[in-house]
């Protein structure tokens, strides 16, 4: 980009030049006026480069300044501003939950899509490639023991591709809650990065998406309390 603007900079002082020398050299013939219009047409051109090379480098700027904001995605700013407006955002899906069927559960009890319906319900989504995504599994146990005895339910969904290494994980974390393959709503949030949680509410709204198991439980009692 740089050079870039390097090269415009140089065009317009050439230009520039041309000019003078052509209305001091020429000033009342006809080379003088065409050189003077082909002087104006291309000090115009140059001029709208150097505009668009301009908010070029602001729309950069822009996108590197958001980046370095904690380098958190804007759909994954969980900031109460944020959440509170993505409980606002969020659509009531009709569709139910997919990919429940036996095949794809490496371990925890069967269950099927009409058992989650009226029922708040957290789905951990993972991939067994990105290091931090199994740390939290415990964590996410922890949750679903905390609320089980309500209408609530934890969903585990591995992203990746069926594997005896996501198989062999589920075993030495004891998790007691479902835990499938591809798994999920109908209508998820979009993976940005692993791992994501997301809460479902006892309407089928999606009232949090994000990384933090804490938020999460945040997100979980506050459905608790609107119904």
């Amino acid at each position: 980009m740089k050079g870039f603007i390097g090269w415009i900079l140089a065009l317009v002082a050439a230009i520039a030049v041309a000019g003078a020398v052509a209305m001091l050299k020429y000033p009342d013939t006809v080379a003088g006026e065409i050189s003077i219009a082909a002087w104006e047409a291309l000090r115009e051109r140059s001029v709208e480069l150097w505009q668009k090379a301009r908010e070029a480098m602001d729309r950069k700027g822009g996108e590197e300044s958001e980046t370095r904001q904690g380098d958190i995605p804007a759909e994954l700013d969980q900031t109460p501003a944020k959440v509170e407006e993505q409980v606002e955002r969020a659509v009531l899906v009709e569709e139910g939950w997919r990919a429940l069927e036996d095949c794809n559960r490496y371990s925890g009890p069967k269950i099927a899509g009409r058992e989650l319906r009226g029922k708040v319900v957290l789905v951990y989504v993972w991939n067994i490639e990105d290091p931090d995504s199994a740390k939290a599994l415990p964590r996410i146990e922890q949750i679903w023991q905390s609320f089980k005895h309500r209408k609530f339910a934890v969903l585990a969904s591995h992203r990746g591709g069926r594997s005896d290494r996501v198989k062999r994980i589920a075993a030495q974390k004891k998790l007691s809650f479902p835990f499938y393959e591809e798994a999920g709503f109908a209508k998820e949030p979009k993976v940005a990065s692993y791992p994501l949680i997301y809460v479902v509410d006892s309407k089928g709204k999606v009232v949090y998406r994000g990384k933090s198991d804490r938020s999460a439980t945040e997100a979980v009692v506050d459905a608790f309390s609107r119904q």
